[in-house]
This record gives C-alpha cells, structure tokens and sequence, in this order.
C-alpha cells in the first residue's frame, strides 16, 4: 500500500474529497467494526504535518527528508482501573521526495497507557541532526 497524503487546499475540493474517501477505505479495512479509538483522515494528515514540522525542526532540509517514517498509534491513555484492551489503529507513513505517503495501516490492541507517535530517520538524516543539534553548544574541558 501507498497512498498519498495530500494537504487541504481550496482550490482542490475534488482531489481531497477523493483522497479522503481512499484513506477511510484503508482504515475502514484495517478497523472493521471499531470507531472508538481509532484513527481517522483527519488523523492521518495531523501526523503528516506533525512529521514534517519534527524533521524541520531537527534541521533537515527539504531535499533530504525522502525516507523519513512516522509511527503513530490511535489512542489515549485511559485509568488504571479499566482493564480491558481497545482497538487502535497502527499507521505508518514515509517521506517521498516531496510528499507524505501512507505504507500501512493495522488494527492493534492498546491497554492503559494509549497510542503513541514517533518520527524515524534515515542514518544520514540522524547524522544531520545530530550537526545541528553540537552547533548549538560546546563541551567544556574538565
């Protein structure tokens, strides 16, 4: 699976409606019959957004985020006193030279503690951040 994740312009009513209609697909079949805690579309191009923001921020450039993955798993956390497992949704989406594309989608079981999300790099990408981040500070000579 590779599915495009397009971003909300005005001008493209049509293609997004289209898009959107994909991707429920796609969630409807990993889902099945759950609703509760869940991803949704809406989810889906939040954490597109959220992923392009974290490598920007790490200091990568455009032209070097190709590769890039985001976890993201449906959920929040709920007391310790409810006991029972919750479907969730497990996506995962990559970087393409230029757009955020959906790889997998899966229904999994969460507990107490809810979803998660996390951005995965590329060692070169990991090596970019990691220059940015020492030109931000010098080491004392103890």
């Amino acid at each position: 699976m590779r599915l495009k994740i397009t971003h909300p312009l005005a001008n493209q009513f049509d293609a997004n409606i289209a898009s959107a209609a994909i991707l429920q697909k796609a969630l409807d079949t990993a889902n099945k019959k759950a609703t509760a805690h869940t991803a949704t579309t809406t989810d889906i191009r939040a954490q597109a957004i959220a992923a392009e923001a974290h490598l920007a921020a790490l200091g990568i450039s455009k032209k070097d985020r190709a590769g890039a993955q985001r976890i993201f798993v449906s959920g929040h956390s709920v007391p310790n006193a409810y006991k029972w497992a919750r479907t969730a949704t497990h996506l995962r989406l990559e970087r393409g030279s230029s757009d955020w594309f959906l790889v997998a989608v899966t229904a999994t079981e969460i507990y107490q503690s809810g979803g998660h999300e996390r951005t995965l790099l590329t060692p070169a990408q990991r090596d970019i951040a990691v220059a940015k981040l020492c030109d931000g500070f010098t080491v004392l000579a103890v």
